[in-house]
């Protein structure tokens, strides 16, 4: 699942569903060691207020479990020797993916994701979650991308929704097919 928001756009609707639910996030990725990166919130990750990555696959993803949990971290041998530790879904189908896009630079919004490589019962349940708050506080497009208040505001004064900054104006989503 995609949108387009700002901090204050998702900020709300991350608080509420953290009220109703103990979640934990894991900085996910390939990493040098076996301590994972947890945070209590996605609020309280460093790069929630900070400017986005250009593209939303560049973006720092995070792995979502329900707390307390029990993350599994793979063991990835490498062709030159030695080791690096993997925190993904692979090893965790009980868990949800996000990263958070948002302003990249004054004039473009990168977008965000919400999704699962499994259809494990605390996935589909919390992005149903998710659906319904942005059902109530987003606008939802014919391709049923999501946009925040804030960032359609934004999009209305000239600025790019983007996957990736560096994609042609043509892929940006288009006022018209925000049906705006």
């Amino acid at each position: 699942m995609y949108f387009f928001a700002t901090t204050n756009d998702i900020q709300p609707i991350i608080q509420a569903i953290e009220q109703d639910r103990n979640l934990d996030y894991y900085e996910a990725g390939l990493f040098d060691s076996q301590v994972p990166v947890l945070y209590n919130s996605l609020v309280s990750t460093p790069t929630f207020d900070q400017p986005a990555a250009k593209a939303t696959v560049q973006c720092r993803r995070y792995i979502v479990l329900s707390s307390p949990s029990s993350l599994q971290i793979r063991t990835v041998p490498q062709r030159m020797g030695g080791f690096k530790y993997a925190v993904d879904q692979l090893a965790n189908p009980e868990s949800l993916a996000i990263q958070l896009g948002g302003i990249y630079q004054d004039g473009i919004i990168v977008s965000s994701s919400i999704g699962t490589a499994l259809n494990s019962k605390f996935a589909t349940n919390l992005i149903a979650s998710y659906r319904r708050r942005f059902g109530k506080e987003f606008r939802k497009t014919a391709s049923g991308i999501y946009i925040g208040s804030e960032a359609e505001k934004l999009l209305r004064q000239g600025w790019r929704l983007v996957g990736d900054a560096n994609q042609p104006k043509e892929y940006d989503l288009q006022k018209e097919a925000a049906h705006m």
